[in-house]
């Protein structure tokens, strides 16, 4: 049975050092560093990393449950999770 908890703890230093690399390398063309971590966590993120390498986007993004949609949000729209 493997641990729920070591993911998480593999994920968050990877994720540190991201952004750390990602505000010092904008640092270096004069922007502030947030906008390094923003674009270090997007390329992290489902998104990108989810179309470049899926097994490793499946084993760290994983979906624990599906979301409700919000009161205002027509059911039509909202995705199932069939």
């Amino acid at each position: 049975m493997s641990d729920p908890l070591l993911p998480v703890l593999l994920a968050v230093p990877v994720v540190v050092l991201a952004c750390q690399a990602g505000g010092r390398a904008v640092r270096l063309l004069g922007q502030p560093p947030v906008i390094g971590e923003i674009l270090a966590g997007t390329l992290l993120g489902p998104s990108l990393l989810g179309w470049l390498a899926p097994p490793s986007s499946s084993t760290s993004c994983r979906p624990r449950s599906c979301p409700s949609p919000p009161p205002w949000a027509p059911s039509a729209s909202w995705p199932s999770c069939s």
